[in-house]
C-alpha cells in the first residue's frame, strides 16, 4: 500500500513537473474598461514577479483614482500578491471576483488588499497551503545543502534540510498572519489555508467568506 502511494505521489509530481514546462504560466494581465458606467480594472492570469509594477504603471497611465478591480486568477507568487494587495490598498481601490471568476491561491492576498470586497453569485475563492516546491531558486539552494555538505552523514545533511525548511516555513506563516491582520481578515483565515494541501483547494462558503472577513459586503 505504501509503495503504491509513494508511486501514484511521484507520478503526480512528474505530471505537475512536464505541465509547468510545456505551458508556463503566463504573467497577470491588466485592463482598464467602463462597465454598466463604472471603471473597472480586469486583472486576469497567473500573478509573476513584477507584475505590482506592471499594475502601477497601468494605474498611472489610465489616471484611475477610484476604480474597482476584477480578479480572476488560480494564484502564483505570494510574496507578488503581497505587493500587488498593498499597491490596490494604497490606491483605495476596489476588488471583486466577479461571476464564473474564481479566485485561489496566492490570489485571495490579491482580492485581501480591496477596501471593499465581494464575491458575486457563482464567483469562487479558494485557499491551500503556500508550498515553495516549483521555486527553482529554493530547490536550488536545497540540493547545494545536500550535496556540498559532504563532511556530514546523509542523515544529518537531512536533518540540516529538515530544520531549513521548519525555518522557511515559519517564516512565511508570520509574513502571510501579518498581512492578513494588516488588510483585517481574521487570522482564522490559516486554519482551512494550512489543513489543505498544495494538491488541492478549499472553496470558501459564503459563511466563511464574511466568518473570516474575506468579504465586507453584503
Amino acid at each position: 500500500m505504501a509503495a503504491g502511494l509513494r508511486w501514484r505521489w511521484r507520478t503526480l509530481l512528474l505530471s505537475l513537473w512536464m505541465a509547468m514546462a510545456l505551458y508556463p504560466a503566463a504573467a497577470m494581465e491588466f485592463a482598464a474598461k467602463r462597465q454598466s458606467g463604472e471603471l473597472v480594472l480586469i486583472a486576469h492570469g497567473d500573478i509573476k514577479v513584477g507584475d505590482s509594477e506592471q499594475l502601477r504603471s497601468v494605474l498611472n497611465r489610465t489616471n484611475i483614482s477610484a476604480a474597482t478591480v476584477y480578479l480572476d486568477s488560480s494564484g502564483g507568487s505570494v510574496g507578488e500578491s503581497f505587493r500587488i494587495g498593498a499597491l490596490i490598498r494604497e490606491r483605495r481601490l476596489g476588488t471583486v471576483v466577479p461571476n464564473s471568476a474564481e479566485c485561489a491561491s496566492a490570489c485571495v492576498f490579491v482580492f485581501a488588499g480591496g477596501i471593499v470586497r465581494e464575491v458575486h453569485p457563482g464567483g469562487k475563492v479558494g485557499v491551500h497551503m503556500a508550498s515553495m516546491m516549483f521555486d527553482e531558486e529554493y530547490v536550488n539552494r536545497l540540493e547545494t545543502l545536500l550535496l556540498t555538505q559532504t563532511s556530514l552523514s546523509v542523515h544529518d545533511r537531512v536533518r540540516v534540510i529538515v530544520a531549513h525548511n521548519e525555518q522557511v516555513a515559519s517564516t512565511t506563516m508570520a509574513a502571510i498572519a501579518n498581512y492578513l491582520v494588516k488588510m483585517g481578515l481574521s487570522m482564522r483565515l490559516l486554519f482551512p489555508t494550512t489543513e489543505t494541501s498544495h494538491f488541492d483547494i478549499h472553496w470558501l462558503t459564503s459563511n466563511e467568506l464574511r466568518d473570516y472577513n474575506v468579504v465586507n459586503t453584503e
